[in-house]
């Protein structure tokens, strides 16, 4: 470790964050006075300083999207023996919204577009989010910021910011380094690469994916409702979820006739699709793929599908044999809480 960092540690010392300092000022134990002169000189310049924040906490706007819906439009032009003037002049009909949701064949919320503005998220989302590929994205920029105002911001679990281990120190020896340690040495580091005159966009390999990004998302009702299938889900990894559920609300506001019965999978179904990989917290409460199907072949009903039964309110009414639980799907509102 340099002297900056150990410059660093002292003042922190000083300050009365000897937590931290210590750490720091194990990984070199002597310093020479002209070393850390031209490091304290170096960190007297305004650098800018690690940003840190915690998952589960971060903003997510809606820009466009709810107000007038045009998913029963949609619809109409397929079906309709109308003129065009006729079928855009039709009053909005709630009705025509409600039979294409649970009739499955969604292809005209495709019409309703939504734009979201998201910041206070880590890279370990980025890349989750970006694996939905019916959407569009535009995300800030890792190599530079307006002005020359360069930010090392992380997004991480308290629990790991504040976890410390040892670690064997390349010189030998070996220093006890916390999450937000590691996250600073590697923002000193970094600093120091742009002073050299080194790319920011090579810098950047060895950020970490805690590194925050901002960005603008815009999704159709069509893949926001398989999006939250998914994402809202309970095996959903919990800073994705976060932003999943975030997103619900806001649309569940804008556009409550499009995303009234929107959630994850088992609100939408009746049942959990992930049979074996159900979540803990689900197993026994919520009826899985499986078990649905067996109360059906109970029933003598082999020929029906799964969804229909679901689909007419039919399957909260079954039992399985041997005491099994109701089928009846739960409350979305329990999903909510971690």
């Amino acid at each position: 470790m340099g002297s900056y960092s150990v410059v660093f540690a002292k003042e922190m010392s000083r300050a009365g964050d000897l937590p931290r300092a210590l750490p720091l000022l194990r990984l070199l134990p002597i310093v020479r006075p002209s070393s850390a002169r031209r490091a304290r000189a170096y960190l007297n310049r305004k650098q800018p300083m690690l940003e840190e924040k915690y998952t589960g906490n971060g903003k997510v706007l809606l820009l466009a999207g709810g107000g007038k819906i045009y998913t029963d439009l949609a619809a109409r032009f397929v079906r309709s023996e109308r003129e065009l003037e006729d079928i855009a002049a039709s009053p909005y009909s709630r009705q025509i919204v409600r039979n294409i949701l649970s009739s499955g064949h969604r292809a005209a919320l495709e019409f309703d577009y939504f734009l979201f503005g998201v910041a206070g998220y880590s890279r370990v989302t980025e890349a989750q989010l970006v694996r939905k590929r019916l959407a569009s994205y535009l995300i800030k920029s890792g190599r530079a910021e307006l002005n020359g105002k360069r930010r090392f911001s992380v997004v991480y679990p308290r629990e790991v910011a504040e976890f410390s281990a040892p670690v064997a120190l390349p010189g030998g020896g070996t220093a006890t380094l916390s999450g937000r340690d590691l996250a600073e040495l590697t923002r000193q580091w970094y600093e120091a690469g742009l002073e050299a005159g080194l790319p920011e966009e090579n810098l950047r390999y060895l950020k970490p994916q805690a590194t925050e990004f901002k960005a603008i998302i815009g999704m159709n009702a069509h893949a926001l409702l398989d999006w939250f299938a998914i994402r809202c889900c309970r095996n959903a990894q919990h800073e994705i979820r976060d932003l999943a559920w975030k997103m619900l609300r806001l649309c569940r506001r804008a556009a409550p006739d499009l995303f009234e019965g929107a959630g994850p999978n088992c609100v939408q179904l009746g049942y959990c699709p992930e049979n074996n990989l159900q979540n803990a917290r689900c197993k026994g409460r919520i009826i899985t793929k499986d078990e649905a199907l067996t109360v059906l072949r109970e029933r003598g009903a082999p020929k029906m599908k799964t969804r229909d039964i679901i689909g007419n309110g039919k399957l909260g009414e079954l039992t399985l044999s041997g005491g099994m639980r109701e089928a009846a799907p739960p409350s979305d509102s329990e999903f909510e809480e971690e």
